[in-house]
């Protein structure tokens, strides 16, 4: 149970980060960002790419995996449906709202990349509870 709770309270306060850092103006993301923008120059990816990449994968990652914490164990192999699923309902609602925000853009790109990243938390989480149930039970 406590682990349903601490799961739905993540996905709570990782979903209203993720309202907050996407909906906001900020019209100086790119030039906030440049360090990173730059590292990914040096290897010879791009800057659209890299911030793709990292921006919109990498931060729902952790949505992906609490959606998975918060539901129930029975689902067995299914959670990574489910959290993907979680990931790409929130993405389509920031997606949509960043179509009333001016300094936003909204993308098809960066709702399947963000859906992409709650499917690889999710499964990540899957996986590694997978692996726990199985050496805790060799053990006992």
């Amino acid at each position: 149970m406590w682990r349903r709770r601490i799961g739905l309270a993540t996905v709570l306060l990782i979903g209203l980060g993720l309202l907050w850092m996407t909906l906001r103006p900020n019209p100086t993301v790119t030039s906030d960002l440049a360090p990173v923008i730059e590292s990914g120059a040096a290897i010879g990816i791009g800057p659209y790419v890299w911030l793709n990449l990292l921006g919109n994968v990498t931060v729902f990652v952790p949505l992906g995996a609490a959606v998975t914490l918060a539901l129930p164990r029975s689902l067995h192999g299914r959670v990574v449906v489910w959290g993907a699923a979680g990931g790409a309902a929130l993405s389509l609602g920031i997606e949509l709202a960043q179509l009333l925000v001016a300094s936003r853009a909204s993308s098809v790109v960066d709702w399947a990349l963000n859906t992409l990243g709650a499917a690889l938390g999710a499964g990540l989480v899957h996986v590694t509870e997978k692996l726990y149930r199985r050496v805790t039970n060799r053990a006992a």
